[in-house]
């Protein structure tokens, strides 16, 4: 179930890429060739923002609610077979995505504990600890990227601010493609 939600997440965030690609395109030749019908397509975008953010957050919160189930099960898996006592019981690690300042280094260790418990190659543990680590900070970085394009641009209109948007959209949009290839990167190191 978790990974058809991150092949859908993957597949929309790879979408508003595309989508982004050729509106950029379209725009930009509009502005430098002085068509005046740049109005009407960048009225069209602009009124079908707030479906995308719904996609969007309809998207993202069908993966968060379905990976933190996974992250719960591993993390209860792991629990009964390490040797070792684990930093968090199994049920933080439920709500270790949601709860705010917690969800900050939480996510993280229960991923690395849950991989270190089941890892039994030695020679793969660096290359899996950097994809965790890789995943963990790209996670962070869309994050408050996202909100800091969201405040600086939602208040601000005319067609440069918008392309100035689409851009930054653009480098969240291809993050987020990565993000989501990382996510079943590390799936792969836990299948059954």
């Amino acid at each position: 179930m978790l990974e058809f939600f991150i092949l859908l997440c993957l597949l929309w965030s790879f979408l508003k890429l595309l989508i982004r690609i050729v509106l950029i395109i379209l725009l930009n030749m509009g502005i430098r060739n002085g068509i005046l019908s740049v109005e009407v397509p960048l009225q069209f975008f602009q009124g079908n923002v707030k479906l995308e953010q719904y996609i969007t957050f309809g998207f993202t919160t069908s993966y968060i609610i379905t990976f933190s189930i996974w992250l719960f099960i591993k993390y209860k898996k792991s629990h009964k077979n390490s040797r070792f006592r684990l930093t968090y019981k199994p049920i933080w690690a439920m709500f270790s995505l949601v709860i705010p300042v917690f969800n900050l280094v939480a996510p993280y260790q229960i991923m690395n504990e849950i991989y270190s418990v089941n890892n039994d190659a030695l020679s793969v543990e660096k290359s899996g600890k950097n994809i965790i680590k890789t995943w963990w900070f790209l996670g962070i970085a869309i994050f408050i990227y996202s909100r800091i394009i969201n405040s600086w641009f939602s208040k601000q209109g005319g067609i440069e601010n918008f392309l100035h948007l689409e851009y930054n959209s653009l480098v969240i949009c291809a993050l987020s493609v990565h993000y989501y290839y990382l996510i079943k990167k590390i799936l792969s190191f836990f299948e059954d």
